[in-house]
């Protein structure tokens, strides 16, 4: 759990930590992890929400959304 002062917005690096600990512990390739990554990136590019207020869930769903497609 990251620890910030009082009032301070993560950082992308600083809020993409958990996520990237999440998806190396499902994923033992390294390339998988880039990929997942590549994927939040874009997801983080097509959102307008606060990083704040993005849930794993709603990362989650738009990967799996992306990956339907092709």
């Amino acid at each position: 759990h990251m620890t910030l002062a009082r009032g301070a917005m993560p950082t992308i690096a600083q809020a993409l930590e958990p996520f990237r600990l999440h998806v190396q512990r499902r994923h033992d390739a390294a390339h998988m992890v880039d990929s997942d990554l590549l994927d939040l990136h874009l997801f983080l590019a097509a959102v307008d929400t606060p990083l704040h207020q993005i849930s794993f869930q709603a990362v989650d769903r738009c990967i799996e959304q992306q990956h339907h497609k092709g």
